[in-house]
């Protein structure tokens, strides 16, 4: 039995009409086929990501202590209000 092979041009390749793989080296590879993932699944992603989250909450809470500390650390001293019967002013009036 004879097969019959029928002969094609398609952008600028000849290529018989059983085997188009010739065309495939005539377009420029896919700008995303070189891009790899930073995960292997979407569990692996979810992980990832948590990790990341957690890591951001630590540094801002280290940060947030270290301000806290330094404004408690500051002895500030009562204040009395002026209407406080306890509290006695040096100076009762204006004059």
């Amino acid at each position: 039995m004879q097969r019959s092979f029928r002969i094609m041009q398609k952008r600028g390749v000849v290529i018989d009409s059983d085997d188009f793989n010739g065309i495939r080296d005539t377009y420029p590879e896919h700008h995303l086929s070189k891009v790899k993932p930073n995960a292997k699944n979407m569990d692996e992603l979810r992980q990832k990501r948590r990790d990341s989250n957690r890591q951001k909450i630590d540094v801002f809470n280290q940060t947030f202590e270290a301000k806290r500390q330094k404004y408690q650390s500051t002895e500030r001293g009562y204040i009395y209000a002026e209407y406080d019967p306890s509290h006695k002013p040096k100076f009762t009036s204006i004059k």
